[in-house]
């Protein structure tokens, strides 16, 4: 059509009609057939008739595939890549601006300079540069966008995209002969864009699959709580499996990125961004690790990014699109109108996806708590550290590879969101008894009871801790070593228990939990026992009910001294010698019972106090 298109302008020409609308015309006209070309790409149809034709052939392929098992294993991952649906739409897409768009506008260009040239032999006018160059960018933008557009839709891997835009840059070759100060900075930043936006969609997955695999082990966690006789193997071996899917996702995103730097050969300014894209990538994706434990606990993760001096990200489909309107400098007013309206509807399509934020919405589990503090802990440890220097392996060619090392301020992040899961794995458990602390002490009227025979609250205690103890256990692998059992409440003078209360008032109830079973069951025991100071001052006591009281807190102490190590019981058994002076302070007839008399007691009862 070009030919017809341009002897028709000639001819114009030679009828003395001006250069100037004989060429708007030509042009006019080029760029409508362009789009033709183009408005393929975007039909529902070219994109069906590969899913259809895949769909039809799926029986035979697999027939084939068994047949050439022994070919299939020698046959290079880019040939397995070529006939994933994804890689045939995309190249199929590359072939058609090849072999079609590009031809047709460097026709079109030429047609163009031949007309110039015509005018100027007649007429000896200046030929006319400007009226080309944006019509090359505009269309040759137009064409990028499109096949940008379908990269971020169908995000086929690194290798296919590479190799399919081989021949977009070969059908280019001639035009940039033509026109190198227009063409040359138009492909570098496209070049780069795709880049940007295969790599932001390859860490998309990966972030996806943080969500999708977090969620399968929640589901394991509580069936698996809900099984009385479940082992220790059986948990870690759950865990396990999540971490290295989650490690697969990294390194799979890692390894198929790594083509990339191959379409920035030429531009190191491309490549040292895409390094940088690369490194914030792979903290957003140890972020979204740390979001979903903040989320899972109600936390913002805000105040955890700003402590650890880690910006607020926008989501990846946001910032694609943004790269994409500051890198496309020359695109035309509807270009970039579209390119925002893209990235607008990306970034409400990801809104709607699995985020960190759905993790709100789960119901608490215990084992999935510490499941992901074990997770937390190693991935401190160790797997940060691993992942980029897999990373810096992958990249090693880039002169921006020193980029690529782990960031401490996410391996912090990593820690204090574990430690803040495990805090609060610590405070709702100490909350269910602290709630049953209220539920005993206001269903008994203090002030009638009888002398003191067993105990009140001392079975309900052991009942929920040996919950406690046993997911600590199983979980992070901390188990319980016996402790020489000593009298503490019981032996202590005046002065020594007036201490005891004085340390009591100062102690840190809801004080950060340590990564170990004792520290965290100090903390349940800590808060379970501030509160029943703190309830024993609503009551009301008589004789026998504070000597009750008082038989219920040796027990406790004698069952927090054979649960955790010496230091923390005598903290703990501080708080219970001030639940009991605040009893004695309502009480009518303060009047304790002998600590013979409450020895005897304790022993009588000794079986309360023994864990599950």
């Amino acid at each position: 059509e070009t030919p017809a298109a341009a002897r028709d302008a000639f001819t114009l020409l030679r009828l003395k009609e001006p250069i100037d609308k004989v060429g708007r015309t030509f042009l006019a006209g080029r760029r409508a057939v362009l789009k033709g070309i183009l408005r393929v790409l975007s039909k529902p149809e070219f994109s069906s008739t590969v899913d259809e034709k895949d769909a039809t052939s799926t029986v035979q392929d697999e027939a084939e595939a068994k047949a050439e098992a022994g070919a299939a294993d020698r046959a290079t991952q880019l040939q397995q890549d070529m006939h994933l649906p994804e890689s045939r739409i995309f190249e199929r897409a590359t072939n058609i601006v090849s072999s079609r768009y590009l031809p047709t506008l460097l026709e079109s260009v030429r047609a163009f300079s031949a007309l110039q040239d015509e005018e100027e032999e007649t007429q000896t006018a200046k030929p006319m540069n400007n009226p080309i160059v944006e019509f090359v960018t505009g269309t040759l933008d137009e064409a990028f966008e499109q096949l940008l557009s379908l990269l971020r839709k169908r995000q086929p891997p690194a290798q296919v995209v590479v190799s399919s835009l081989e021949c977009c840059r070969n059908a280019l070759s001639p035009l940039k002969d033509l026109l190198p100060s227009a063409i040359s900075p138009l492909l570098r930043n496209f070049l780069q864009s795709v880049a940007l936006d295969s790599l932001a969609g390859f860490f998309q997955k990966a972030n996806d699959t943080v969500m999708s695999e977090l969620d399968v082990l929640r589901g394991h966690c509580a069936a698996l709580e809900e099984q009385p006789d479940i082992t220790s193997k059986e948990i870690l071996e759950t865990i396990a499996k999540t971490e290295q899917a989650l490690l697969v996702a990294a390194f799979t995103a890692l390894s198929g990125s790594q083509p990339l730097l191959s379409l920035l050969q030429d531009a190191s300014d491309a490549e040292t961004r895409l390094v940088h894209e690369l490194h914030r990538s792979i903290t957003n994706f140890f972020m979204a690790i740390v979001d979903t434990c903040l989320y899972y606990i109600k936390e913002d993760p805000a105040s955890m990014r700003e402590k650890c001096g880690l910006p607020l990200e926008a989501s990846p489909s946001a910032a694609s699109g943004t790269r994409r309107s500051s890198s496309s400098s020359s695109s035309s007013p509807a270009a970039t109108a579209a390119a925002t309206a893209a990235a607008a509807a990306a970034a409400a399509a990801a809104a709607k996806n699995a985020s960190p934020l759905a993790a709100s919405l789960w119901q608490w589990s215990g084992i999935f708590g510490l499941s992901l503090v074990r997770m937390g802990r190693h991935f401190e440890v160790k797997v940060i550290a691993k992942v980029w220097a897999i990373a810096a392996d992958l990249f090693g060619a880039s002169a921006a590879v020193s980029v690529l090392t782990p960031p401490q301020s996410v391996v912090r992040a990593t820690r204090l969101a574990a430690q803040a899961v495990i805090t609060r794995y610590a405070e709702i458990r100490g909350h269910v008894l602290s709630n049953y602390f209220r539920e005993a002490m206001e269903g008994h009227e203090w002030s009638l009871l009888r002398e003191p025979r067993h105990s009140f609250l001392v079975r309900k205690v052991v009942s929920e801790m040996s919950i406690s103890n046993g997911q600590l256990s199983k979980v992070l692998a901390d188990h319980r070593k016996a402790t020489e059992r000593r009298p503490l409440i019981l032996t202590k003078s005046a002065m020594e228990q007036e201490m005891e209360r004085m340390l009591a008032k100062k102690i840190q109830t809801y004080a950060p939990a340590p990564f170990n079973r004792n520290g965290v069951e100090v903390a349940i025991l800590r808060i379970s026992f501030k509160a029943l100071m703190e309830i024993a001052r609503e009551q009301r006591f008589a004789k026998f009910g504070l000597q009750q009281l008082q038989v219920d807190c040796a027990l406790l102490s004698n069952f927090a001294q054979n649960l955790v190590d010496f230091e923390s019981s005598s903290a703990l058994c501080s708080l219970l010698s001030e639940a009991l002076h605040s009893a004695m302070n309502r009480c009518v007839e303060p009047e304790l019972m002998s600590s013979s008399m409450v020895e005897a007691l304790c022993e009588k009862n000794g079986s309360d106090i023994q864990l599950a």
